[in-house]
């Protein structure tokens, strides 16, 4: 199903706008199920959904400026806006967890009884509910639209489908147990997620930022698009990165010596399109050079 720019930009914006939404409407439940409760496992959950709100938030603003169209002043766009906001959401996450550490650490020495626990169990049942709704709509948008960053966003929705089950069966073990370590020992592992899911957008940031090529299977076909084109010779100095929901791809296709330059220029274009049609949301490049004996793909 082929979908229109207008309404790419329609998914993108709603998709950001709900996840917004459902940050704020889970912070808020838990905040209260926190209160009621005193556990630390949910205290976990809730810092995870602060985050969610934080992240969700500046991931809207970075969809939106991602969309703007390139002005005078950024030519290749502001694709990047999204690396930068990672950074920033990789730097609140992490102290996060930090934070999460030391909390769960002093509650093992001095632990707080757990109450209302059903409490806990319905909202984080409620909480799961949400969460997959979202994650539903989310994969609708990443299918009409190929978005980085709703699909960043998901994964880290989806993660916390695994926390939310996390804190339930801590809660259920406490209840029937009264086994109070289960608590702090949920939160460390918590805690060690942000830290680590840190790391991972923080170095997709930075490699966004430093314009990391394109994985290698997309690279080889480009080059299989391009030399499907019988007048195609060769291939060579291949370029390519990403910024946002935009990929960059440059190559110099080797072309026949004697042929117009008007023909030169047609075998470029068809060699566009082809691309085009595989890679919609690229930005092309092509460079048109007498046949060499280089190697495909240098």
């Amino acid at each position: 199903m082929n979908t229109t720019t207008d309404n790419k930009e329609k998914l993108l914006k709603t998709a950001t706008r709900l996840s917004v939404a459902a940050a704020c409407i889970l912070l808020t439940v838990k905040m209260a199920a926190y209160i009621k409760t005193s556990s630390v496992s949910m205290l976990s959950s809730l810092v995870d959904s602060s985050l969610d709100a934080l992240s969700s938030g500046i991931n809207m603003y970075a969809v939106h400026l991602s969309l703007q169209p390139p002005d005078e002043q950024h030519r290749f766009g502001h694709g990047k806006a999204e690396a930068i906001a990672g950074l920033f959401q990789a730097a609140f996450i992490f102290g996060s967890g930090v934070f999460l550490l030391i909390e769960s650490f002093s509650r093992l020495f001095s632990p707080h009884n757990v109450t209302n626990i059903d409490i806990g169990i319905y909202t984080m049942l409620a909480s799961l509910g949400v969460t997959i709704a979202l994650i539903a709509y989310q994969k609708y948008v990443i299918k009409h639209t190929a978005s980085v960053a709703i699909a960043g966003d998901m994964a880290h929705y989806t993660g916390d489908i695994i926390m939310n089950i996390g804190v339930i069966i801590s809660l259920n073990i406490y209840k029937y147990t009264n086994f109070g370590y289960i608590d702090s020992f949920f939160s460390f592992c918590v805690a060690a997620y942000l830290i680590y899911n840190a790391y991972q957008i923080g170095k997709s940031s930075i490699e966004l930022l430093m314009d990391h090529e394109l994985s290698e299977e997309t690279r080889q076909n480009i080059i299989k698009i391009a030399l499907a084109d019988e007048r195609v010779k060769g291939i060579h100095a291949i370029k390519t990165r990403s910024a946002g929901t935009r990929c960059f791809i440059q190559l110099d296709l080797e072309l026949d010596p004697f042929i117009t330059l008007i023909k030169a220029h047609e075998i470029s274009d068809c060699v566009e399109k082809k691309l085009k049609e595989t890679y919609g949301n690229a930005d092309i490049l092509i460079h048109q050079d007498p046949t060499t004996e280089k190697p495909h793909g240098l």
